[in-house]
């Protein structure tokens, strides 16, 4: 019997199966450390072919790729001093990356899904204006020069977490003044909703930048980048302390003329599918002083610009898959002007100390009556009110303004005298109102300019200039004083009407004759109005001699 029991237990203390396990351990072992001793000799091979093959896949841009790290053991690699050229213009590089590493998501695993991760080092990507217009000019769209198979040869799995550190962005149109952003932080997660409920954004997204080396720009949100038909986001949105003088070759292109001015905001973005969802709740523009430069020689450009510009805002308004609100935007401290630099002399038109308020503006029209307000000093001296309500309609706008301008001194305006009617004045007081009404395509009202102590000859100030010009500068005066009222003031009315819906003219030939007419035709002759006893009837977009 103990025979028998000894021949029962025998198997029980067998070693085979532990020697087998020990085996293959080693085996494992000895795999790893061959990979370990040979990827340093794999490095040189893998990266000529990485940087042949991501050439191959791109069109019109070149990469240089100096070094790259295979790493066995976490199974991942890294690119070292990757630069991308643009072949038209390969100086400087469009982009550079310090160092690009990419492995697997190990986490990821617990939940059976073999995703990676993507950490970039210090990336740099530059753009100058050069580098724009020959992309814009090249017949191949950029989404269609092989970016996303160019990425995919670098790492074949989908990418789960992506993280961008010590990044910067550079748009040069003025060499003097470069738009930078830096210190660009960015962090995105889940996001091949490796975690993820249907419905919702399941990604994290944070990005931190500093804008123009003193601003900052805040970005919390989460997103769905798997969704259908588009990745879907949505991301509160804040900027603080951002110098937007920075900008200002940006806006030379559209006439504009732009110096100091810090901006503070705060908002929402939300796209999700067709849908667009863009909410400024506060914005807070502080010391802006902006122009519109008139310039005839390239006016027809710029109206080009302009008519473009403004048959997109058209389009905008009730637009179902857009939607734009403004709670609140303030301009404080501003000054506000047109420049002409064509006329002899030339002349700054503005509104100093301006404290402007843009309330529940929308490009729809269910957000009822959005407001302009602007309290202001013109040229500095004259105290103006301006107020302006709006419902925003594709079809038919419908706007109300009014102007008060109240006691400017007329010196200040010398220069524009000067040039659109030859002379100038050493004293006078100079207010305009206006209220102009647009409904149903149908645009009313009046312009009204009144002159006070109008004093256009002194022969002290006039010095030096010809006796063709005193006679001139003496009649006008002269006829002035011979109509003045007991109160000695001046004045004029012209009455405006006309359609903004006239096929002949576009909507911003309408109001720049809107412009051209109530102000220089009726505030600048005023003064030879008022001493005529014209009362003068402008038709926009006709000249006056042919109004009613």
């Amino acid at each position: 019997m103990s025979s028998t029991v000894a021949d029962v237990r025998a198997p029980r203390v067998a070693r085979l199966p532990g020697r087998r396990w020990l085996l293959a351990l080693s085996a494992l072992a000895l795999l790893v450390l061959a990979a370990i001793a040979a990827a340093p000799l794999l490095n040189e091979p893998l990266r000529q072919r990485m940087e042949a093959t991501l050439n191959q896949h791109l069109e019109g841009y070149t990469v240089r790729l100096p070094g790259l790290e295979l790493r066995p053991l976490s199974l991942s690699l890294a690119l070292v001093g990757l630069s991308l050229r643009q072949n038209a213009h390969p100086d400087p590089p469009v982009l550079e990356l310090e160092r690009l590493t990419a492995g697997v998501h190990w986490r990821a695993l617990l939940s059976l899904r073999l995703v990676a991760d993507m950490h970039v080092a210090s990336p740099r990507l530059h753009v100058d204006r050069a580098q724009v217009v020959a992309e814009n000019e090249d017949a191949v769209a950029i989404e269609d020069k092989g970016w996303q198979d160019a990425i995919n040869s670098i790492f074949p799995l989908k990418f789960n977490e992506v993280r961008i550190t010590n990044g910067a962005m550079t748009y040069i149109d003025d060499p003097r003044r470069p738009l930078a952003l830096t210190q660009i932080e960015i962090a995105a997660s889940n996001i091949r909703n490796v975690r993820s409920t249907p419905g919702t954004f399941p990604s994290p997204l944070r990005v931190r930048a500093a804008a123009f080396d003193t601003g900052r720009v805040t970005i919390d949100g989460a997103a769905d980048f798997l969704a259908e038909p588009n990745p879907a986001v949505h991301a509160e949105i804040a900027l603080d302390g951002v110098p937007l003088d920075r900008a200002a070759p940006v806006l030379d292109d559209v006439s504009l003329r732009l110096s100091g001015g810090t901006l503070e905001a705060d908002g929402m973005v939300e796209v999700v599918g067709e849908r667009q969802h863009v909410h400024l709740r506060r914005a807070t523009i502080d010391g802006l002083t902006l122009d519109y430069v008139y310039d005839p020689d390239s006016a027809g450009a710029a109206g080009d610009r302009a008519e473009r510009v403004a048959k997109a805002t058209v389009e905008m308004a009730n637009e179902p898959t857009l939607r734009l609100d403004v709670d609140a935007l303030r301009l404080s401290n501003a000054s506000l002007g047109l420049i002409n630099e064509n006329t002899a002399p030339d002349y700054r038109l503005f509104f100093s100390d301006a404290e402007v308020q843009v309330l529940n503006v929308s490009n729809h029209a269910a957000q009822g009556r959005g407001w302009v307000m602007l309290q202001g000093r013109l040229m500095d001296s004259g105290a103006s009110d301006l107020w302006m309500s709006f419902i925003a309609d594709r079809q038919s706008p419908d706007v109300n303004a009014a102007v008060q301008i109240r006691d400017t001194d007329m010196r200040t305006m010398n220069d524009l005298f000067e040039a659109h009617a030859g002379f100038d004045v050493v004293g006078g007081r100079f207010s305009f109102f206006t209220e102009l009404y647009l409904s149903d395509g149908e645009i009313e009202g009046y312009v009204k300019p009144l002159f006070a102590d109008v004093d256009v000859y002194d022969r002290r100030q006039e010095r030096g200039e010809g006796l063709g010009q005193h006679l001139y500068e003496g009649a006008v005066g002269g006829l002035a004083a011979l109509l003045q009222n007991r109160d000695d003031r001046t004045a004029t009315q012209a009455r405006v009407r006309g359609r903004s819906d006239s096929p002949e003219l576009s909507g911003w030939e309408i109001a720049f004759n809107l412009v051209r007419n109530a102000f220089f035709d009726a505030i600048v002759p005023g003064l030879e109005h008022a001493a005529m006893g014209n009362r003068a009837a402008l038709v926009i977009g006709t000249d006056p001699e042919r109004s009613e």
